[in-house]
């Protein structure tokens, strides 16, 4: 997700584990990506799992429910990580970096003018109701939110509207070959093709289910929806005909878990293997406990006070320039953030 962020906070990126044997971390490794939550940095080979749950699923708490699972119309994050093990998009980052690297498009080439991406498909990829993989279903996947016309057009595709207006026009030119028209040349561009509002979803899925595709979601991802028990769960499964290489756990379940203190209490009770959103005020107990390990990486945020420009007093840089020095910032890190952020430098994080 793009920065939210005027001092860099990272709490939401805090998550507390359970002591765990090294197959089974590997396992949430490859299931959720060691590049964000740096999991091989925890592993300690004298731990074991004494859950009673088989290796090959974890149960991670979190303090709120998804909303929905069609990728073009959440903006929250505990969608947004249920749709990343279901969906993938054209490209997407390499692990620990910033970088742009092939996912459902092997290469792709940009006009020298900028205006004009073309991308090349991976062949032989099929959505988990069977559908196969085609430069059809990519123009299908941005034209429903790109068209109101589109008979798939939700009022809900916000995320499109802010930060995808630039797309003029997307076509298949064979197969597996699909060209997008951009308005100007974009710097960030192929980085934005690489964010979940660009997943590629089934056609099949969304003619078959319509406006309650979000419930029925699917993809192409390692994971595939097995059940969904609104506010208490969400279950996915392996997709066993994953086009890379499968994911090591048979399933992973995301549990909601709304107070901290008992998200906690699951974790020491083995209730759940992973408990996400550790406030500041639990770090120290998660720090001490001797049978769990805290996991932080840093956050992509920013929190910062908006000031109107076209509004007086805030339209005189000097006056802009003077509340920013007359915010102590030091104490709001050390005493509101538990000292879990820093002071930011600029409006980007």
């Amino acid at each position: 997700m793009g920065p939210i962020l005027a001092a860099k906070v990272w709490p939401s990126k805090i998550r507390a584990m359970r002591g765990w044997s090294w197959a089974r971390l590997c396992a949430l490794c490859a299931a959720l990506g060691c590049g964000e939550w740096g999991l091989d940095a925890l592993w300690d080979p004298a731990l074991t799992d004494d859950s009673g749950r088989g290796r090959d699923v974890v149960v991670m708490g979190r303090p709120s429910a998804a909303i929905s699972l069609d990728p073009g119309l959440i903006n929250d994050n505990e969608s947004v990580e249920v749709c990343e093990q279901i969906y993938e998009h054209l490209v997407r980052y390499a692990p620990d970096s910033t970088s742009i690297e092939p996912s459902l498009a092997t290469n792709w080439r940009v006009t020298a003018d900028g205006q004009e991406w073309t991308f090349r498909l991976r062949r032989g990829v099929f959505f988990h109701d069977g559908t196969p993989l085609t430069a059809d279903a990519v123009v299908f996947s941005f034209e429903r939110q790109r068209d109101p016309l589109h008979p798939f057009h939700r009022e809900g595709f916000g995320y499109w509207r802010d930060s995808y207006q630039n797309i003029e026009r997307i076509e298949a030119l064979d197969p597996f070959t699909v060209r997008i028209k951009i308005e100007r040349p974009y710097a960030p561009f192929l980085a934005t093709m690489a964010m979940f509002p660009v997943s590629i979803v089934s056609p099949t899925a969304v003619k078959q289910y319509g406006k309650e595709f979000g419930s029925h979601p699917v993809g192409t991802g390692p994971f595939r929806l097995a059940s969904w028990q609104r506010g208490d769960r969400i279950v996915l499964e392996r997709n066993d005909k994953y086009w890379g290489e499968p994911a090591k756990l048979q399933k992973l379940v995301f549990r909601t878990i709304a107070d901290d203190r008992q998200r906690l209490v699951a974790l020491e009770g083995g209730a759940v293997d992973v408990a996400g959103a550790i406030g500041p005020e639990e770090l120290q107990f998660v720090k001490l406990h001797p049978d769990l390990r805290l996991h932080e990486t840093l956050g992509q945020n920013v929190a910062y006070v908006a000031m109107n420009m076209d509004k007086t007093p805030f339209s005189s840089h000097a006056v802009r320039v003077a509340v920013n020095h007359a915010v102590n910032k030091d104490p709001i890190v050390k005493l509101i953030y538990q000292g879990q952020a820093m002071i930011a430098e600029g409006p980007l994080p």
